[in-house]
Order: C-alpha cells, then sequence, then structure tokens
C-alpha cells in the first residue's frame, strides 16, 4: 500500500518522546587537590573509608587516610548516584546535584554541604549533631531519614522528614523543629511547615515520579532534570496541577502521557531535546 501520510505533517510527540531516555548512574568525584574522577556507570554508588570503594567492593581510589579532606560528590542532569559516608551515613543523591562532604569527620559537627536534591540516612554518633548546609537552610540532625530539595536557582526548597528529628533554619534566624510526616518549605526568608505524605518527596529515590497535586512547573523541573531535556511551559499551564505515577526507569514517552491524562487540550512539541507545553 502506498502511504498518504504527509511528510511535512507534525510527527506525532509521543513518539519522538520514546527516544527521551531516563538517566542512570552517572557521578564525578572531585578530590581535594581539585582533581576529577569519573565513576563508574555499572555501580550505584561509593563507600568511604580507608580506601574508597564501590558499593559492591572493588576499589574506586586509593585515599590518602590521614588527615581530613574535602571532597564533592557531583552528579549531572540525567544523573544519580549514592554514598556511604565515613560515619555510616548513607546518601542518595538525585540528578543535578552536589555534595561536599569531608573523607573522615573529625570535628565535634558532621558537615556537610548540598546544592540539589538528597535523602539522607544520618548514622548515630552520640554528641556528634549531623548538619546539612545549603544555601536556603540548615538542617541539623543527630540520628534520622530526611529528603532535602534545594536547588539554588529554585525559588522553593523543601526539606521533607520520615524519621527522627531534624531542627531547620534559615538565614534569617527563623527556626522550626519537624515531626516526622512533616516538611518545611523555605521560599525567601519564609519558613513554613506543613504535613505532607513524605513517601513522595522521595518516590525518586525508589525509582519512581510521583505527582501528587504538584503544579506542572515544579514536577516538570525535575522530570527535564532527570531526563537532560529542556521544557518549556506556557505561562497559562505552569499552575496546573499534576496527578499520578510513573517509573524513572521509563523513556519521557510515559511522562507526557500522564500530562495528557491530566489535560488532554495540552499541545506538546519536541525538537531535539527541547519540548514546549502549549495550550
Amino acid at each position: 500500500a502506498i502511504s498518504t501520510q504527509d511528510p511535512s505533517a507534525p510527527v506525532d510527540a509521543i513518539k519522538l518522546a520514546e527516544n527521551l531516555l531516563p538517566g542512570g548512574n552517572r557521578a564525578t568525584l572531585q578530590l581535594a587537590d581539585g582533581t576529577g574522577i569519573g565513576l563508574d556507570q555499572g555501580k550505584a554508588g561509593i563507600v568511604m573509608g580507608d580506601e574508597i570503594t564501590y558499593t559492591d567492593g572493588s576499589v574506586a581510589l586509593t585515599a590518602a587516610k590521614d588527615e581530613k579532606r574535602m571532597m564533592i560528590l557531583s552528579t549531572p542532569r540525567g544523573g544519580q548516584y549514592q554514598i556511604a559516608l565515613a560515619d555510616g551515613t548513607k546518601v542518595w543523591l538525585n540528578a543535578d546535584t552536589r555534595l561536599r562532604y569531608p573523607n573522615k569527620f573529625t570535628d565535634e559537627q558532621r558537615v556537610v554541604e548540598l546544592d540539589g536534591e538528597a535523602y539522607f540516612e544520618v548514622a548515630k554518633a552520640a554528641g556528634k549533631p549531623f548538619i546539612v548546609v545549603t544555601a536556603k537552610e540548615k538542617v541539623e540532625v543527630l540520628g534520622t531519614h530526611f529528603n532535602v530539595y534545594s536547588f539554588p536557582k529554585e525559588k522553593e526548597s523543601k526539606v521533607s522528614l520520615l524519621e527522627g528529628k531534624v531542627k531547620v533554619s534559615v538565614p534569617a534566624g527563623k527556626t522550626r523543629l519537624l515531626q516526622p510526616g512533616e516538611q518545611a518549605s523555605v521560599q525567601g526568608e519564609e519558613l513554613s511547615v506543613q504535613q505532607v505524605p513524605v513517601d513522595e518527596s522521595i518516590a525518586w529515590k525508589n525509582d519512581e515520579f510521583m505527582f501528587n497535586n504538584e503544579p506542572l512547573g515544579t514536577a516538570l523541573a525535575q522530570v527535564a532534570r532527570w531526563y537532560d531535556i529542556e521544557i518549556d511551559i506556557d505561562p497559562n499551564l505552569a499552575k496546573m496541577k499534576l496527578w499520578g505515577s510513573v517509573s524513572r526507569l521509563d523513556n519521557f514517552d510515559k511522562v507526557l502521557k500522564i500530562i495528557k491524562m491530566t489535560d488532554d487540550k495540552i499541545k506538546i512539541q519536541i525538537e531535539g531535546r527541547r519540548v514546549r507545553l502549549m495550550k
């Protein structure tokens, strides 16, 4: 049969989206002297000790184990990685995230710095509080499970507590103590706390996107980082609320299908790695 399809007709965006693949295990480790090491994409994470090993026990780097040195583990857009710090604390890094930490904790406080999103399972250490410092807030804990979402360029940052207790403070001096199931939201100098289904804030760590009444703008900022794509949203759509969940291991077309289920009238255009959503 002869195809009657007009070659200039727009290609179905959902078909194009099938070629936009999800992220994977990608990260770089920057040593104290500035050397950067690309970490093995076949491994899920690294473990800090006398030497730096991958989670499967193979050696990533024979580190200088004498004095305290600062290192930076960073993931690109389209990357994720995990690390076990010297005190046994486990940290999962989402895409486009940087964690600055010492190879050993020798001070009264265990301090790390974060830009981006990470989930922490902090090992208990008597009398040595664990502190996460971001550009927007400081999170102080003793032993606990929590998620920090704090990208310098985004207006809102969030700290979600799953277990234990954390103290969140902002530079203006406000401090709040969180209970499990609560999320602190920081916008500018404002610090507010609300009850949330916290499993949603860590769905990413379990390879899932969960959107429960999430504004399209913030939902797609997370999606864009993971698929390493640019998403332009018509300002009239940014406040639209998105519902549904999709595996982070799926290609981008599955995300688009959820958006279309929320509002079938949305027009989608894809050119290369640029996606446009219009009314």
